[in-house]
């Protein structure tokens, strides 16, 4: 065990087995007692008493990594600007921002005018004396009359959503369970907004009026089946609410007039076929998909207006490409503008769009500070804008806001994160390649300071959702490299840095493929001297705790230690209970292996809780969120059980449980300050670098 970890009685786990039985085959699970009902739901003393005593020996552990915690906390708080500002953005509403003031968590949000800047919304107010807090919707009327508002006081993600007078006066509550989708009809009569049910499941549409009771909102839509969510928009034009039914990989779309009051039925666009997704947009008379149904890499169609749509020809705008990944698109009165993804590269091009409404050429390519990095469309609210807003960071290059003019072609910075202390120049980021086992070439980018000596590597994987782990900035990941530690992103298959293709084998039966490509990763990092058996530090959160839970399991002595935030690491029996929240809709991704034997078998195989093995582990430090409804508090800590139980080393094995915070942690821009400065002084400690001041 790292001598800077301190010596403490370990809480004891009682095993105490519960049967479990599936496909022909009985196990028992010795830590279900962990388990207090659904997320959120904590009333057995028991349990509450041992994630306690496990909090208490987590904080004995680390007692003396507190100078190096404090010194971290310190260097991450005087990166923030204490009055920061967002860039303003513009709607027909008005132009409006986000400012905090000095030591306030939250911001507030002004309407500008001229000089002026009149307070719309006070999040510090609307949080005053809660433990977590999140804003989920802040949706301004289109002539800027009202202001519809969703927000999370309990870190649950049930949202409560009121609206008032834009310049203020009487709020009025419309539900408790909104998901935060909000979109006002164009004559300001009331708006369309989803409820969650219990299950944390969008599954109903409703519309409000004005000046009526919420209780008798009529339900416009409800999806019944439990694997499928609901999502809701507005059309680039303001003609249309979009709403989305489906899962990860499915998705259908219905869509209704905006002009005021619904008068008639949803109308279904495109009815959900499986394994088709699209995205839908409405703009110069027609309607624009982005669709996978003749390529996984997706193309960008057109439909009409009017329909009829069901036996309607799509008209092909852009054809999809081999080499190029169509991850999203933004359409103006005047141009249009698109991001792809080239092999694990971002890239924005804009676009001409004909006064017919046509899309013309293949436009110009938006030149960002790095070749690697994350690219992204900012805010664009303002269908007639000349600009369009976007985003970019890298692994060395702080996150910036530019405005992109096409007719220009000039790219403008509004906003650079400012980073005290910081010279960009010192550091450097480069892309690699390592060889997975079934000999596909995975990508993975690297950071490290110039010159510095190989002093040990943080490795980062997350590889599910088709959510790619593009190389963005990270203040927190910047305390490593300033103190000479290499950080790796691996680009795992799970993600969709190749495109749709790289997620969907990853997916079901081919999760397999996901720990495959990490593990290699990890090989290549050693075959090519970058770090020793033993100098490798872990990294993943959630499905990203699944990865790096599975890597220590099948090599425990390749890592100094495993830092796992509110990892899933009980695969098998949450994804056989379909009582849990969210369950349903995640066996696209994993497998029902409630169903089916072969995914039964395959997540049983992989599983980390499943898997544990007598063995010498490094030091683990994982996270757990009581109100957390994405994974159970019980699945770190039954882990840890496991773990502990089968450890034949010295090195501490942690479990931190936030009572009062969800899936993302503590809330706030300070309040998360001293859970991230614990985990990454756990990280220096393990790499040994603990006692380094040098850069901290």
């Amino acid at each position: 065990m790292p001598e800077r970890f301190a010596e403490a009685p370990v809480p004891a786990t009682p095993r105490r087995p519960v049967a479990r039985e599936g496909h022909g085959l009985r196990w028992t699970d010795p830590y279900a007692w962990l388990r207090d009902g659904a997320p959120g739901h904590l009333e057995a003393a028991s349990i509450r008493q041992h994630l306690e005593a496990e909090n208490a020996y987590a904080e004995a552990v680390l007692a003396p990594l507190s100078p190096l915690k404090n010194r971290l906390r310190e260097t991450l708080e005087a990166r923030l600007d204490p009055q920061e500002q967002g860039v303003p953005w513009t709607s027909r509403a008005g132009t409006f921002r986000w400012a905090y003031d000095a030591e306030d968590q939250y911001p507030k949000w002004y309407r500008l005018e001229g000089e002026a800047a009149e307070l719309v919304l006070d999040e510090p107010a609307l949080a005053a004396d809660a433990e977590a807090f999140s804003l989920g919707a802040f949706a301004p009327s289109p002539a800027g009359t009202y202001l519809a508002f969703a927000y999370d006081r309990s870190g649950a993600e049930h949202y409560t959503l009121a609206f008032r007078p834009l310049a203020g006066g009487q709020e009025e509550w419309v539900t408790d369970q909104s998901n935060g989708d909000v979109v006002w009809a164009q004559d300001e009569s009331g708006f369309f907004y989803l409820v969650q049910n219990d299950q944390w499941r969008p599954f109903q549409l409703r519309w409000h009026r004005r000046g009526t009771d919420p209780v008798a909102d009529p339900v416009l839509y409800e999806e019944r089946d439990p694997g499928f969510f609901l999502s809701l928009s507005e059309s680039a034009d303001g003609a249309f609410v979009l709403l989305t039914a489906g899962d990860h990989q499915t998705q259908g779309v219905w869509v209704l007039s905006l002009a005021g009051p619904p008068e008639t039925p949803l109308r279904c666009l495109v009815p959900p076929l499986a394994g088709r997704e699209v995205d839908v947009d409405h703009a110069h008379g027609h309607f624009w998909l982005r669709s996978n149904h003749e390529h996984p890499n997706f193309g960008l169609y057109r439909l009409a207006s009017a329909g009829p749509w069901e036996d309607a020809p799509w008209v092909t705008l852009q054809a999809p490409q081999d080499s190029a990944y169509l991850v999203g698109v933004t359409l103006f009165a005047t141009f249009w503008a698109r991001l792809e993804r080239l092999e694990a590269r971002d890239r924005i091009m804009v676009a001409p769009i004909s006064g017919s409404g046509q899309p013309e050429g293949a436009g110009e390519e938006i030149v960002f500070p790095s070749e690697l990095g994350q690219a992204g469309f900012g805010t664009n609210a303002a269908f007639e804008a000349e600009v369009v807003r976007v985003a970019f960071s890298s692994m060395i290059d702080p996150p910036a806001v530019y405005d992109y003019d096409p007719g220009a072609r000039r790219l403008t910075c509004l906003k650079q994160r400012a980073v005290p202390g910081y010279q960009r120049e010192d550091f450097e980021q480069r892309r690699f390649w390592a060889r997975s086992a079934d000999g596909t070439a995975v990508p993975y980018t690297l950071a490290r300071r110039k010159g510095a000596a190989a002093r040990g590597v943080h490795l980062y994987g997350y590889g599910a959702y088709g959510l790619g782990e593009m190389p963005g900035f990270s203040s927190a990941r910047l305390l490593l490299l300033e103190a000479g530690v290499t950080c790796v992103l691996a680009h795992v298959r799970g993600g969709d840095e190749l495109g749709q293709a790289w997620y969907r084998a990853a997916t079901g039966l081919g999760r397999e493929r996901t720990f495959e490509d990490f593990l290699a990763v990890s090989e290549a990092l050693i075959a090519e001297g970058w770090a020793a058996p033993g100098q490798i530090a872990l990294e993943g959160g959630s499905a990203g705790g699944e990865l790096v839970a599975v890597a220590l399991n099948r090599a425990p002595g390749r890592w100094a230690g495993v830092y796992a935030a509110v990892p899933f690491v009980d695969v098998l029996h949450t994804m056989m209970d379909p009582t849990l929240p969210l369950t349903p809709l995640e066996w696209p991704e994993w497998g029902n292996p409630l169903e089916s034997t072969e995914a039964f078998e395959a997540i049983r195989a992989y599983c980390p809780y499943q898997n544990v093995k007598a063995g010498a582990y490094p030091p683990v430090l994982a996270t757990a969120g009581v109100e957390d409804p994405r994974v159970g508090y019980w699945e770190p800590a039954k882990w840890i059980a496991a773990l502990r139980n089968a450890q034949q080393g010295s090195a501490p094995l942690l479990l931190r449980t936030q009572f009062k915070a969800g899936h993302g942690g503590a809330t706030g821009r300070y309040g998360g300050l001293e859970e991230v400065a614990e985990a990454y002084a756990f990280l220096l400690t393990v790499l040994g670098h603990a006692g380094s001041d040098e850069h901290l």
